[in-house]
């Protein structure tokens, strides 16, 4: 038998759970509800049983469930229809090939810990900044993590609404195996349906979430097709914009916040998927797309502290994450969700100073009512109950550039051996504010001009209406649009000249979007001001 991991719901809306267990009976259910459920009922399904209840309340709650005289507590949380999640991500497994033997007499990891697993260390350094903060955190865990941890995990489970996801057991990147292209999709099955089975069985709840790390391939084409066979809804670990990063995260193309992946073609949505797609932490999506060459600014702008640290930015500007989210925050007005999800791998807690950062930023934003505080378990079954088969969410971000003085920022870092040099940009330094796009269609960027408005022709086009070959170890290719040659815009139109025809462009017009066919020659379009 697996107990849901949460019971999650929308005020003012119906919800369901599952507990598995084939011979699981509706009167062997005893449910004593929180305040936050109403009119809750039981039915036999297949494989188990399903419950479903009025949400009426909003907030954190324990439902008793009682089960064959043996009682469970199951955390509960309703969320609203609109929300800016706060997530914090925790990841601890195991890495073959990882030597910490360096690092023994500064008490970085456990002199006996020769796969380099940190789980205390993030326990002991990370955990409670997150604990004085009120955070429920998502444990990113393999079958051993999960053997040696699971009373602690469980009594978090119960206690702070922390959840765990699977994530295999990985390598390191000098003995890197990426099942995404050296397996076969059958090998990928086999590989991550033993790593769920094993890491769940330590639980009386089962996971909905995973996550796939860079030794092992990274979110790719097998792993995808693997969770959707055994049942994951969450799939974490993709890195906007990266062409590539330690030897594997070839994700470019992808939206930069939490999108359905289409199975065949992980790097564009589909509304029909069951799989969400999340980052593997959030990236300043201004300073990125200006930073293409190398391996992408985003291993430069994100809410790794390790990465802004090698570049200079942590030392330099104290408010850097406290003015992203106020960023993304501030774009709550027009989009119904956004995911800030701030991810750390255990073996790197004991940054110290990469901790403290964390702290401030968290000090500088916390308490605040439009805040929500959730896990990605939480997170995943909230978007499921928004945007079932068929539906897909979309996003429109303003964002102007939060660096208080670019002149700071080290590129070309040589300690970063892993990813590689990230190049500086011929035009580097303050950049105008930026329209940023999203939905099932396009993903698309669009500079301001010296006036602060917007350009109506866009800066970076993603075009996912089209279909393009797949290949593993690519990306979503950038619209070519060379052959414009000339845009005119004005309070009432828009002139654009073009040297060749385009079928369908997505210009943005009093901030929202509009396709527009563009023909060889001139195009006049009227601006309609309503």
């Amino acid at each position: 038998m697996k107990l849901t991991p949460k019971i999650v719901g929308i005020i003012g809306k119906r919800n369901e759970w599952y507990f598995y267990g084939d011979d699981l009976r509706p009167e062997e259910i005893r449910f004593s509800a929180t305040k936050l459920l109403s009119d809750i009922t039981v039915e036999a399904c297949a494989h188990g049983i399903r419950m479903s209840a009025m949400c009426v309340g909003k907030g954190r709650g324990i439902a008793a469930v009682r089960i064959r005289e043996k009682q469970y507590r199951i955390p509960c949380v309703v969320f609203g229809e609109k929300e800016f999640f706060l997530c914090m991500v925790i990841s601890s497994n195991f890495h073959y090939g990882y030597d910490p033997s360096a690092y023994e007499d500064s008490d970085i990891t456990k002199k006996h810990d020769a796969a380099g697993n940190g789980f205390d260390k993030a326990a002991k350094e990370l955990l409670p900044v997150y604990r004085r903060h009120g955070i429920p955190v998502t444990w990113l865990i393999d079958p051993v993590t999960g053997f040696f941890k699971k009373e602690q995990l469980i009594r978090w489970h119960e206690a702070f609404g922390d959840d765990y996801g699977i994530m295999p057991t990985s390598n390191f990147f000098k003995n890197t195996d990426n099942y995404n292209t050296r397996h076969t999709q059958e090998e990928t099955d086999e590989f991550f349906g033993k790593m769920k089975a094993m890491t769940e069985h330590h639980f009386p709840y089962y996971t909905q979430i995973a996550g796939i790390d860079q030794w092992v391939g990274s979110v790719g084409s097998h792993f995808v097709k693997s969770c959707e066979k055994y049942g994951i809804r969450g799939l974490w670990g993709l890195g906007y914009d990266h062409g590539t990063c330690d030897t594997s995260m070839y994700h470019r193309g992808c939206p930069w916040d939490v999108y359905k992946m289409d199975t065949e073609n992980f790097r564009r949505p589909d509304p029909d998927s069951e799989i969400w797609g999340f980052q593997w932490t959030v990236r300043d999506i201004l300073n990125t797309v200006h930073c293409p060459e190398g391996i992408s600014g985003a291993a430069v702008f994100s809410t790794d502290a390790d990465d802004i640290f090698f570049h200079n930015i942590l030392q330099t500007e104290k408010e850097y994450y406290k003015r992203m989210l106020e960023e993304y925050k501030k774009n709550m007005e027009h989009n119904e969700y956004f995911v800030f999800l701030v991810h750390q791998e255990d073996h790197d807690t004991h940054h110290i100073q990469c901790n403290e950062y964390y702290e401030q930023f968290l000090d500088s934003v916390l308490p605040d009512e439009d805040i929500t505080l959730a896990t990605m378990q939480e997170i995943t079954m909230w978007l499921d109950l928004k945007y079932g088969k068929g539906k897909h969410p979309s996003q429109m971000i303003a964002m102007e550039d939060i660096l208080e003085d670019p002149s700071h920022v080290v590129f070309e870092d040589e300690s970063y051996e892993v990813c590689g040099k990230i190049k500086q940009p011929k035009d580097w330094g303050r950049y105008q504010p930026i329209r940023a796009y999203y939905d099932e269609k396009i993903q698309a960027i669009y500079e301001c001009g010296e006036d602060g408005k917007p350009k109506v022709f866009p800066y970076r086009v993603y075009d996912y209406r089209k279909e393009y070959p797949f290949a593993e170890e690519g990306e979503w290719p950038q619209e070519d649009y060379s052959g414009i040659r000339e845009v005119k815009q004005s309070e009432n139109e828009v002139i654009i000249i073009s040297g060749k025809e385009y079928g369908s462009v997505p210009l943005l017009l009093e901030e929202k979007i509009r396709y527009c066919r563009i023909k060889e020659g001139e195009n006049r379009i009227v601006i309609s001001h309503t």
